[in-house]
């Protein structure tokens, strides 16, 4: 995956986990999508696929991937809201939610992964 000191570049995540899942014998389909990725992410997650979220420039993480396990969201009279569960990898568990836009100075991308 050529993860450095720096961390690793988002276009390469999909790939270490394409190879990381042939090495055990399987065979899967990745992507990563900036196209509306909070539609597909909810999508993906409905479909009980984990995802993981490429974040950039968060206010709290800053440049940082995180695997989203579930959402919830937030009807108000004339909008609404959405929070997606994440395994961070920096606290224990699968206790932190993030917002699409709260928090997010730059952009977010999405890897996905289907197991054949």
């Amino acid at each position: 995956m050529c993860t450095t000191a720096s961390g690793t570049a988002t276009w390469r995540i999909a790939d270490g986990i394409k190879k990381y899942i042939s090495s055990k014998g399987y065979t899967c389909t990745t992507a990563t999508e900036t196209q509306d990725p909070a539609s597909l992410l909810t999508s993906e997650i409905g479909a009980n696929r984990p995802v993981i979220i490429n974040m950039t420039k968060h206010y709290y993480y800053g440049n940082h991937s995180a695997l989203v396990v579930g959402y919830v969201r937030y009807k108000y009279s004339n909008s609404s809201s959405t929070y997606y569960r994440i395994a961070d990898g920096i606290s224990s568990g699968c206790n932190r939610y993030v917002h699409s836009s709260i928090g997010m100075n730059g952009d977010f991308t999405i890897t996905t992964v289907k197991i054949k």
